[in-house]
């Protein structure tokens, strides 16, 4: 018969590091993951910020990491979000994170998004196709 720790039985809680958008769901995260979670962040949270945000909390991080950051996105520098990223990662990876899930933003259009909030579409959600495409090359 096979036994298994505790600890192995146990699944370590989620680090989820994120800006105000995902720390609307953090009810829901912390619900629907079978070891907890971890949400750590800040309205205004950037990726820059976001490594010494890590290199506090290296105890909390786990093997698997969700990353909600890009709506605080350096638009007016992109070779400097490039640079963001990768020293980010670096700190994850050195924290001891081996998968790192980063949540990309929302395709915001005005008909998926309320009338009371066209104004935002209008204002920022032209850089959001920016912030996954530089995602996207980050992998």
């Amino acid at each position: 018969m096979l036994q298994s720790s505790p600890a192995a039985a146990a699944p370590r809680p989620l680090y989820v590091l994120t800006d105000s958008v995902l720390l609307g769901a953090s009810a829901q995260l912390i619900a629907g993951y079978p070891g907890g979670a971890h949400i750590v962040g800040f309205p205004g949270l950037n990726a820059a910020s976001a490594v010494a945000v890590v290199e506090r909390d290296a105890q909390l991080v786990g093997r698997t990491v969700v990353v909600g950051l890009g709506y605080n996105y350096p638009w007016w520098d992109q070779p400097q979000f490039d640079t963001d990223i990768d020293n980010l990662m670096a700190a994850l990876r050195r924290s001891g994170a081996r998968r790192v899930v980063w949540v990309t933003l929302r395709e915001a259009t005005k008909d998926n998004t309320p009338t009371r909030s066209h104004s935002q579409v209008d204002a920022v959600a032209w850089y959001f196709p920016l912030v996954n495409r530089q995602l996207e090359k980050a992998l």
